[in-house]
């Protein structure tokens, strides 16, 4: 008879929180590392004098969620020979910086099994609450989304150890949005030495900062940008005023930290993914390609995305892969390459790109690498998923072998173990490259596999400035 799920419970200095032990994992759900007083105010730590139930998956917005091995529990090392001091997994979730949270991935957990590592996955404000900066902010390169990140960072410092973690080895992990706000959080303004090393995965940022958005949420009915007045703002106004705001800027982000520059990060160990059909699959992308429009459309709006001058070039480079998600593929190098290339390309610490390629399923059918799909590489129970049956086309199976040596290779990254593979520089551009359907998993080596975007795409610094004082 399989062992059933137990109360297990672990006293902090914030407070006493109830979780549950299944197999060979403890799980500690939505566990809330803060207060927040009004929606677009700053987080405060929070504290509780009676037990919180963290037994069960839900979507409290902002609140971590940790699970840790049997055996790890600060309590279970004081009765039991037990292991010690594991290294911390942390990561944030995507959503284009308007949806998600914590639980999101709950079985992500269950991807580490017996490994040794503790996983805290944290959620943060999304939407205008989260990302828009107010009229009163002297510094409007912070986002309160962005600083609830940071605040469950600091819960993990204070509290983690009574969990089995070494708050001294953290590896900050996140995908799309949530890689994003890693490296965001590696700026030299915002690096508090609360984590060693990234994994940014298929990371994106708005193309503009909010300052120069403001009009459109204006429009809409939003009359006073302070924080007093975001707070006293109608929820229906604020809801309205966003969907405009996300409908007008459909082919972007339509808010989150923006005028990334890699070269404003701290010198730190990073291994960054890109998949090499990220967008292909976006439906209104989907659309212009299926009425033979991509090429057309990439080529009107080249200066909107970004896009160098003429884009024969590209679209040249497009159509020998696949001619038929031309517009597919050109949003997905806008919105997420170009920032993994530029990262590779102006980081100043050791950073390793890992691409994933699509592959062939055992009918023969071709199984493209799409947004999303490292995120089943890295943590495979992630593949027994609804959402991911739907990305891996019901084929999961036929992706274990890259998703177990990635899984693998995210576990030595946490112990400090650097990938097998040269870090990128621009005298040796190499990166490691994978198929989803490899038979083994096995990576190969080859040579800067996103030159054809670095060439297509204007700089960061010209097309998006690094900061944004304007109100």
């Amino acid at each position: 008879m399989p062992n059933q799920p137990r109360e297990i419970t672990v006293t902090t200095p914030q407070g006493t929180v109830v979780g549950v032990s299944e197999a060979s994992r403890h799980y500690f759900y939505s566990l809330p590392f803060c207060d927040i007083p009004a929606p677009f105010s700053p987080a405060q730590p929070a504290t509780f004098d009676s037990p919180v139930d963290c037994r069960t998956p839900w979507s409290r917005q902002v609140a971590l969620t940790v699970t840790t091995p049997v055996g790890a529990l600060a309590a279970e090392r004081d009765t039991a020979e037990g292991l010690a001091d594991l290294p911390v997994v942390v990561f944030i979730h995507g959503g284009r910086f308007e949806s998600g949270h914590q639980d999101r991935y709950f079985s992500a957990g269950d991807s580490f099994g017996t490994d040794p590592v503790v996983l805290v996955s944290i959620g943060y404000r999304t939407g205008l609450p989260g990302f828009a900066v107010t009229d009163d902010q002297r510094d409007r390169n912070r986002y309160r989304g962005v600083d609830d990140v940071l605040l469950g960072l600091k819960w993990i410092e204070d509290n983690i150890e009574y969990f089995g973690g070494d708050p001294s080895n953290v590896t900050l992990t996140g995908q799309s949005a949530g890689a994003a706000i890693a490296l965001w959080l590696c700026r030299k303004d915002h690096y508090t030495g609360l984590f060693r090393r990234v994994v940014a995965m298929s990371p994106g940022f708005p193309r503009q900062h909010f300052d120069e958005r403001k009009a459109t949420l204006r429009k809409a009915g939003i009359r006073d940008f302070s924080e007093a007045g975001l707070n006293a703002t109608a929820e229906p106004v604020l809801a309205k005023a966003y969907n405009r705001l996300r409908k007008k800027y459909f082919h972007d982000a339509a808010v989150g930290p923006a005028g990334f520059d890699a070269r404003e990060l701290i010198p730190i160990d990073m291994l960054i993914t890109q998949c090499a059909d990220e967008f292909t699959n976006d439906p209104k992308a989907a659309k212009l390609d299926g009425w033979k429009l991509g090429s057309t459309a990439v080529d009107l709006m080249h200066k909107t995305l970004g896009f160098t001058s003429p884009v024969d070039d590209y679209l040249h480079y497009c159509r020998a892969i696949d001619k038929q998600h031309v517009a597919g593929r050109a949003v997905g190098d806008s919105v997420i390459t170009r920032y993994v290339d530029h990262t590779t390309h102006h980081a100043p610490g050791n950073t390793w790109l890992l691409q994933f390629t699509g592959g062939q399923l055992p009918s023969g059918a071709a199984l493209p690498a799409w947004h999303c799909a490292d995120l089943g590489m890295f943590f495979p129970d992630l593949l027994s998923s609804e959402r991911m049956g739907r990305l891996y086309r019901d084929q999961a199976a036929a992706t274990k072998a890259t998703a177990a040596t990635t899984h693998t290779l995210l576990v030595d990254f946490a112990h400090g173990i650097q990938p097998d593979w040269q870090p990128f520089s621009t005298t040796n551009p190499v990166a490691a490259q994978v198929s989803l359907t490899s038979r083994d998993g096995v990576r190969s080596t080859v040579n800067d596999p996103l030159q054809p975007i670095h060439a297509a795409l204007k700089p960061i610094a010209e097309h998006t400035p690094a900061s944004s004082t304007g109100h």
